[in-house]
């Protein structure tokens, strides 16, 4: 049976999963307060916090033509864009739908072989999966597509770590149990990688 740190392990890397994807988004929105931009960005003062606002709603297009990319290329990622996004909150609904019917029966019948560590954490996950695509009903503008894609990564990887974390409880294998644990640290660090990044991308948007 795995272990309490074992499960402490999985349950703050799925923190740290969290903090790091909020800390991406509290950066977009002081990078936007602060953009260097001209038009529409060019305000004075308090009139910065509109900012946030214009950061928001900013196009693909837009983006395209502040990072000097040509009308074809614009239309091309302008059009990824829409893809993706559309398929982010349909792949967030199943995977939502899903995990809330897996919970429901787990809670009534199994809850003593999975652990209850496991269905609170699938739970978690399920919840924030749902409500992202609940919250964010247009786009893909700058900050919908943003706050899609952390919402999404933070519910996505709060549920795999609960049925990785379930199986480990219910088959009760000593080497798999170490993997899983390991897991937890590796997926956070990447995460963190990756906002990195995201967070340079916006920095040469709105700061260049």
């Amino acid at each position: 049976m795995i272990e309490h740190w074992q499960i402490e392990t999985i349950e703050y890397s799925v923190v740290a999963v969290a903090l790091f994807e909020l800390t991406l988004f509290l950066t977009f929105i002081v990078l936007a307060i602060a953009s260097t931009r001209d038009t529409p960005f060019s305000k004075e003062g308090f009139k910065r916090l509109g900012n946030v606002n214009q950061a928001w709603n900013m196009s693909t297009r837009t983006k395209a033509s502040f990072l000097n990319k040509s009308t074809a290329d614009a239309e091309l990622l302008h059009q990824d864009d829409v893809a993706t996004f559309l398929r982010a909150r349909s792949d967030a609904l199943v995977v939502g739908g899903l995990g809330l019917t897996a919970w429901a029966v787990l809670v009534t019948q199994a809850s003593n072989h999975v652990g209850s560590s496991a269905l609170r954490l699938l739970l978690f996950g399920v919840a924030v999966t749902l409500v992202a695509p609940c919250l964010i009903r247009s786009g893909p503008s700058a900050g919908s597509y943003l706050a899609l894609s952390a919402l999404g990564a933070i519910g996505f990887i709060a549920v795999l770590f609960a049925v990785l974390l379930g199986s480990a409880n219910y088959f009760k294998i000593g080497w798999y149990s170490s993997v899983v644990t390991l897991l937890g640290p590796v997926v956070a660090f990447t995460v963190l990688l990756e906002a990195k990044g995201e967070g340079g991308r916006l920095r040469a948007l709105l700061n260049p």
